[in-house]
This record gives structure tokens, sequence and C-alpha cells, in this order.
């Protein structure tokens, strides 16, 4: 660290490079110094690096040094209030602090959680302030389910009512139907209810359409972008919603395949390859042969540059459907989709070896007149935050990721041991049957996977 630091000190802090650096030893120093981690973050000079360099380091400050964490982000932000950039387009804004936000409010709500919902109520932008609040939710589901259920519907009652469509909201982020479906995965380990209003709300929150057909992609960049993100839970409804886009591919795709140098035909290419990427990535979400077909269907170029519409598709198809890729989560290349909380997300070790950490639910099972039942739950577990599973529930079905639910009379009960466990963070969907009911009320109960401590004996 002290030669890092030496050779850093030699840097012009007006660079937006420098920023990146700067921010990067801040972070690396919050943990150990936070008072020399701020002493680099005060160096960057650069506004627009400024604020988004400080982000990472309030969110690295925590659960440490709360204090300092909350005055590092509280002057961030003023700071890009004054950003004229900032006030003219509000959207980049969104881009610097959405994921930043989120990680923010959602590690001080595991310490504080007061703190973290007034700090998340204080942010002037609708779709900003609900994904801190949605964070806080998040936290609160892995100890009081109650009180996440109660944020929750406070969100989708009274804070989605706030958010309007407006030519500066066009960005995907900033869409109100892109931030209802935000809240998906939280809802989804509240409570099933939930899940379901804030799916139909992300559809009624839909821009309506304006028939434009001038290759503007941002027209059509919220409904490719919720179709992707609806794919986890109807492929039939994400389709419907990215089939008027599809249809229209090849016409399109077609000006991306310029071999034109001029600034105007760059610009048209430019936009045109954009669109098709959304459509085509969209598509690989909904159903893999259904993408292909459309790549197929894109006209074909033999220029070796990126204006290749056919063969960039295939590459991000490709991307899309490898197996080392968390598909929804916010990860690039194909751009925006799910949050998921910071301990949630893989290191680069664990990316490269997805199978390295098994993690549990807290279930312990039995098998009782040949079904399969918990047979107890464990405290301080994912099972036990929910508050919705007992001993005796029969369990008739395990899904999870983008597989239909498998039923579990079909596996071994070793395999039924390995469907439940995975990966740390990834979430598996048990459909219970409460003990004394009928198959008929059957409800899927959805956990994220976490380290779970054995039941002490006494």
């Amino acid at each position: 660290m002290p030669e890092a630091e030496r050779t850093a000190e030699l840097l012009p802090p007006e660079d937006r490079e420098s920023a990146y650096v700067f921010g990067a030893l801040a972070r690396s120093l919050a943990p150990s110094d936070p008072r020399r981690a701020v002493e680099w973050l005060e160096r960057i000079k650069d506004p627009a690096g400024y604020h988004q360099q400080a982000g990472g380091l309030a969110v690295s400050l925590l659960p440490e040094h709360p204090e300092m964490a909350e005055d590092v982000w509280r002057r961030a932000h003023e700071r890009s209030d004054r950003l004229t950039v900032a006030a003219a387009a509000p959207q980049l804004r969104y881009e610097w602090e959405a994921t930043r936000l989120a990680d923010f409010c959602y590690k001080l709500a595991k310490i504080d959680r007061r703190r973290a919902e007034r700090l998340a109520r204080d942010e002037t932008l609708a779709p900003l302030r609900i994904r801190g609040l949605g964070a806080v939710a998040q936290a609160l589901a892995e100890t009081d389910h109650a009180a996440a259920r109660d944020l929750l519907g406070t969100l989708l009652r009274d804070e989605l009512s706030q958010l309007v469509d407006t030519d500066d909201a066009v960005q995907r982020g900033m869409a109100p139907a892109i931030t209802v479906a935000w809240l998906l995965p939280i809802a989804e380990q509240v409570d099933p209810q939930l899940a379901r209003e804030c799916f139909w709300r992300s559809l009624v929150a839909r821009r309506p359409s304006t028939g434009r057909n001038d290759l503007d992609n941002e027209a059509g960049e919220p409904e490719t972008e919720l179709a992707k993100m609806l794919s986890r839970y109807d492929r039939e409804a994400a389709r419907a919603l990215l089939e008027p886009f599809a249809a229209r591919l090849p016409q399109i795709a077609a000006p991306g395949a310029t071999t034109l140098g001029a600034w105007h035909a760059l610009f048209v290419a430019h936009n045109a390859m954009q669109h098709t990427q959304d459509v085509v990535i969209a598509a690989a979400f909904i159903d893999a042969r259904w993408a292909v077909e459309l790549i197929a269907s894109l006209p074909c170029s033999a220029e070796k540059s990126w204006r290749r519409p056919d063969d960039v598709s295939r590459w991000q198809v490709a991307t899309v459907l490898a197996p080392a890729d968390e598909r929804w989560t916010e990860r690039r290349p194909y751009g925006l989709s799910f949050w998921t909380p910071p301990e949630a997300r893989p290191s680069a070790t664990e990316a490269a070896q997805p199978n390295s950490e098994q993690a549990g639910v807290g279930l312990a099972l039995a098998v009782k007149d040949g079904q399969l039942v918990i047979g107890d739950v464990l405290p301080n577990s994912p099972a036990a935050a929910n508050g919705s599973l007992h001993a005796n529930d029969q369990i008739i079905a395990i899904g999870q990721g983008d597989a239909p639910p498998v039923d579990s009379d079909s596996l071994s009960f070793e395999e039924v041991v390995a469907a439940i466990r995975g990966q740390r963070g990834t979430i598996v969907r048990l459909t219970i049957v409460p003990e004394g009911k009928d198959d008929d009320e059957a409800v899927v109960i959805s956990l994220t996977r976490g380290v779970v401590k054995p039941k002490q004996r006494r």
C-alpha cells in the first residue's frame, strides 16, 4: 500500500483517470484507516469523478464507520446537486447513484434501520428513493419479515404514485415500469402477494407507445429491459412485450451495417446497433431458440468492424447464455437488471468457480408417511427469518433460476438436499403445503441461500 500511495501522489488530481486510482486507494484504506481514505477522496478534483468515487467509499466505510460513511455520502450528494450536468440531465446522476445508493442503504440498515430509511427518503429523485427504500426492505427481510412487508407495501401504494415518466426519464433505468420491476426479487422473498402486485404494477406503469419509427432506440429501451426482467417470472408475458420490437428487427438493424463514415451515418448506425442488441438480448432471456431465429433474420455484413449486427448479436447472446454468468444481476456487458446485495455478489474467485461455496436455507428435512416434510427450522437462518415455514410442512416441488420447479417425489432424498443447497446469495423456491392443508392450498416460498450454522445441542 505505501508504494501505491507514493505512486498515486504523482498523478494529476484533476484527471478523470486519477479519480479511479484515488477512489480505489480510498476503498482499500476504508476499513483500517478511514481518515486517510477520506484524504484520498478529497484529492479528486474532477466533480463527476468525485461523486462516483465518494459513493463507493461510503459503502466501503460500512459497517465499521457509519457516521463517517453518512458524512461522505451526504457531501457527495451535495456536490452532485451543484453539477451543471446533473441539473440538466438527472438520469446521469441515476447512473452514478443507483447501485451505490442501494448498497449503502442495505448495509446501513443492517446496523441502523432508521438512519438508512431517513437517508433514502431524503433522495429527491423518486426512482432512486424507491431503490434506497427497497434495499432497506431487503435488509429487513433477513431478520424481520413483518417490517419488510410493511415497508414494501408502503412503497407500492404510496411512493410509486410519485413516479413520473418525462422525456428526461426515458432512459431505461429511470422509467417507472423498470423501477417497479426492480422491486420484484425483494418482494418475492417477503410476500408472494406483494411480488404479484409488483409484477402487474410494472406492466401498468409502461410508457404508452408513440408509434415512432425513427430509429431512436431510447423509445424502446424500457420495454426491452422490462421484457428481460419479467422473463424471470413469466416468459409468455415477457415475449408479448418484446414481439412488436422483434417483428421490426430486420428493418431496424439494417442501418447498423452501414459502411459510411459520415458522422450522421455513424450516429444512426449506433442507434440501430444498440436497439438490435437490446431486443436480441431480451429474447435470449426469454427463449434462446427465438433469439437465434432473430439473429438469422438480421442483415449480414462482411465488414470487419463493430458495425456487424449479426456477429455482435451472436456475441451478446452467447454471453447471456454462458453458464458462469449471473443472468439477472446488474452486470455488464448486457446492461441493467436486478440489484443484488453486496455480500451476495460472487468475488472474482467465486465467479471463476461458481460452485465453490455451498450454502443452505436452514431446513432439516425428513420423510414422514412417504412424504418429504420439514423436520425442523434452524434458528438464525433464512428459513427462520421468513417465518412461513414450520415443522411437518410438506415440500412438493423445488425450483431455482429460470428452470421450472421439479416435483420432490421424482427426486431421491440426496437429490432434494442437493437441489435446496447452492451458491450463497442465490434463490431457491419451495412449493409448500402447510401441515393440515390440502395440495390446492400450496404456497411458493422464496429463500435466499446463506451460510447456516448447525443447531447447538444442549
